[in-house]
Formats: structure tokens, C-alpha cells, sequence
């Protein structure tokens, strides 16, 4: 298996590369984001509510949508196939019924073992970690999805344990400080204290700054599936048949 740190280079090469693609696509989350944004007036009337959570709806949709077509794009990148926007768009829409129905087994899976105990929750959450992609890219359904992520990890759990969560974290980390670097410079741009925005309550928190963390999402979201498709597909090449819980 690679290591984190090579993962994360590749990752970062793919997506440096391919960053005006793989961003463009994640774009696509910022429109329904954009309508609750311009119905934020009429958040008090009846009307109002209602076609906030039809675009709350609606940005669910886009994000399982984005998922797999950035899937899909950075799979053909990675094994070197001819990339067709038109095929790739008609598919990906195609595969978001399978891959829902996967999720939501994934879900319910990781809270029920949350639920007995931490530890459990915690197994799950690695076991089935990969459902998702291989629904995506490997055309499994249903519970197939689930036990083909399952044998993917099948004799290196701690090993891929901790490529897949420290690598995540990684990536996490580095996003947070570079958001939190912009947005202090934004906030002394424009004469705030920082540290008060930290403070303000969910209704008080300025416009500017849910725009700016939603479009740090957009930028992000690419690189994250970018490295969980590595581990992947690192994965799959090195499966080995020995069992540890």
C-alpha cells in the first residue's frame, strides 16, 4: 500500500492539473446555495420556507450528483481513459439512484453501530468507507457495495484506518487554516475583530462569510475525492485475502 504522503501527492498533482475541470464541476453545489441566499427575505413567510427547503432538497440532489461526476472524471484520470462530457454527464445521472440507496445503507449501518457502542460505529465507518466509490466506479449495488468496501479492507484495517482518516485530516487542516487565513484578512479589510465572528450566533453570522466557506467546499470537495479515489484504487490493486477485525 502507498503512504499517506504519496497518496496526497498524487492527489494534489491530479488536482493541480486538473483544477479548472474538477472545480467547474464542483461549482455546480453553489447554485441552489445561491437561491437560498435570495430568498433569505421571505425566511419569515410560509412561501418563503417552503422553497428554502425545496432548495435545501435541491442542493442534496447536486451533491450526490457533483460526487459522481467528480468520481467518474478523476477515475478516468487516474487510469488514463478518454474523458466525453456528454457521456460522463448522462452516466453520472444514472448512477445517483444505485449510489443513494447505497449511502443510505451505509448510514443506517454506521449509526446502528454508533449507537451499540464507539467502537463499533468506528469499524463500520472504515469497513463501508469505500461504498460509495465502488457503487460509483465498480457498478456494485446495494449491499454488493457494501461488502466489496468491506473486502477492500480486509486484512489492513489499521492500515487503512489511518490513510483514510489522517488523510482526510490532512486535508481538512490545511483547508482551515488557508479559510481561516482569508477570512481574518477579509475581516481586517473591512475593520472586524476575527475573534467575533467566531462568537456570533448562526442567525447574526454575515453574508460574506457563508459565501466564502462555500466556495472553500467547492475548491475542497475535489481534492477530498481525489485522495479517497487514490486510496481506491490503491486498495484494489494490493487486496490480500487474510482477515483482521
Amino acid at each position: 500500500m502507498s503512504s499517506i504522503t504519496t497518496l496526497l501527492k498524487k492527489s494534489w498533482g491530479l488536482y493541480k492539473t486538473h483544477a479548472g475541470t474538477l472545480i467547474g464541476y464542483s461549482a455546480w453545489i453553489l447554485l441552489p446555495f445561491l437561491g437560498v441566499v435570495l430568498l433569505q427575505p421571505l425566511a419569515e413567510t410560509g412561501i418563503g420556507t417552503v422553497l428554502i427547503l425545496l432548495f435545501a432538497v435541491i442542493e442534496i440532489f447536486f451533491l450526490v450528483w457533483v460526487e459522481i461526476l467528480l468520481l467518474m472524471y478523476i477515475d478516468s484520470v487516474i487510469n488514463k481513459r478518454e474523458q466525453n462530457p456528454h457521456a460522463l454527464h448522462r452516466t453520472s445521472l444514472e448512477k445517483i439512484q444505485p449510489m443513494l440507496v447505497v449511502a443510505i445503507l451505509q448510514l443506517i449501518i454506521i449509526l446502528g453501530g454508533f449507537i451499540l457502542l464507539i467502537i463499533p460505529g468506528l469499524i463500520f465507518f472504515i469497513w463501508y468507507g469505500f461504498s460509495q466509490i465502488a457503487a460509483v466506479l465498480d457498478n456494485k449495488r446495494g449491499l454488493e457495495a457494501l461488502n466489496f468496501s468491506r473486502e477492500l479492507v480486509q486484512g489492513r484495517f489499521f492500515q487503512t484506518a489511518w490513510k483514510f482518516l489522517g488523510g482526510i485530516t490532512i486535508i481538512f487542516l490545511i483547508y482551515s487554516v488557508v479559510l481561516g487565513m482569508i477570512v481574518t484578512l477579509i475581516a481586517f479589510v473591512i475593520g472586524l475583530d476575527p475573534k467575533e465572528l467566531l462568537m456570533l450566533p448562526e442567525d447574526q453570522v454575515p453574508l460574506w462569510l457563508d459565501i466564502i466557506e462555500m466556495i472553500g467546499i467547492a475548491v475542497l470537495i475535489p481534492f477530498q475525492l481525489a485522495y479517497m479515489t487514490m486510496l481506491y484504487e490503491d486498495l484494489k490493486s494490493s487486496k490480500v485475502t487474510k482477515y483482521e477485525p
